[in-house]
């Protein structure tokens, strides 16, 4: 037979009422000291006490479920988000449901199935479906980009200070002669190239590439040697693709750091697979799914949202060095 508070209130020798006012933590008339607050927490702890988030929700209008929708579980970055969001979700007695979609009718077919299931509101790692899940009028959080869609709030990293971070980091090492691989982050980049026009570096359409997996990381070191690109760092739009280059330059006789410094972005476990061990414009992975987590929390409990922007950081390792002569 489950434990009630009424067993707990029998055996604190208190009200039924004092017991569920300091378990809840409400704030009203009822007011207990700090000897009875600790002795209620005591025997709720003795007896394996377990609230009914059931009734709990009933009474409150609520499931005490939390949607997170992924565009792709293929990315290395997910886990350390879903584990920040996770953490904060538990710690406020909310369950996650996770669903992911490859194409816009998969996606809205799944939020529908989110929305059968009552969620109390929906975090979305992906830009598609945004607009039709801001429709379902629940509190909706768009993580890792900038939403404009009304009804969302969004947190994500700067990606212009990442280019900046990255220009300032590069060029501060005595590097001018720069390639950029780009794969989807215009920001970024524009914001890199304008910090290194500030300094009077400038990049030619010839050092400008294009990539972001590992195999494209690969032909751009290929392409680096084929052309005899002059070039003493690298920036590279991830660490999937700085890994790529790695791999691809030993097979080439190419000395990294020595030969072409790498800096990527991301952080990902991947940085510390490789040998040299990749240094990068590091996302706060963990603390944008905590971030995310505590707003969609704070909208579901009626409070008015506002975006949050993190700051991307350095990380030094093995795989840039000060230019050499």
């Amino acid at each position: 037979m489950s434990v009630t508070i009424k067993d707990i209130a029998k055996r604190a020798d208190v009200a039924i009422s004092t017991v569920s006012y300091v378990l809840n933590n409400k704030s009203g008339a009822i007011k207990a000291s700090e000897e009875t607050r600790r002795k209620i927490f005591r025997i709720a702890s003795e007896l394996n006490y377990s609230p009914s988030m059931m009734a709990k929700g009933l009474r409150e209008g609520k499931t005490y479920l939390a949607g997170v929708m992924l565009g792709s579980i293929s990315g290395s970055f997910v886990p350390e988000i879903l584990q920040g969001i996770e953490d904060v979700l538990h710690k406020n007695n909310y369950n996650m449901i996770i669903s992911s979609h490859e194409n816009p009718e998969d996606c809205m077919a799944r939020i529908d199935q989110l929305e059968r299931k009552k969620i109390d509101g929906l975090i979305s790692f992906s830009g598609v479906g945004l607009e039709y899940a801001a429709g379902k009028n629940i509190p909706l959080v768009s993580l890792c980009r900038k939403s404009d869609i009304d009804g969302t709030v969004s947190v994500y990293v700067d990606e212009g200070k990442m280019g900046r971070l990255a220009a300032e980091y590069i060029s501060g090492k005595g590097h001018r002669d720069i390639i950029v691989i780009d794969g989807r982050r215009p920001k970024c980049v524009d914001a890199f190239r304008k910090i290194l026009a500030e300094r009077n570096i400038f990049l030619t359409d010839k050092m400008l590439l294009k990539g972001f997996s590992f195999e494209d990381g690969r032909e751009v070191m290929r392409i680096i040697k084929k052309k005899k690109l002059k070039a003493t760092a690298a920036f590279a739009y991830n660490d999937i693709l700085a890994a790529g280059m790695i791999y691809e330059a030993q097979k080439q006789g190419i000395k990294i750091p020595e030969d072409i410094s790498i800096l990527g972005i991301d952080d990902l476990p991947v940085c510390k697979m490789v040998n040299p061990n990749i240094t990068t414009v590091a996302q706060p992975q963990y603390e944008q799914g905590a971030k995310a987590a505590e707003i969609l929390l704070s909208g579901i409990n009626g409070t008015a949202l506002e975006d949050t922007v993190l700051s991307p950081f350095i990380i030094e390792r093995e795989s840039f060095i000060r230019r050499i002569g």
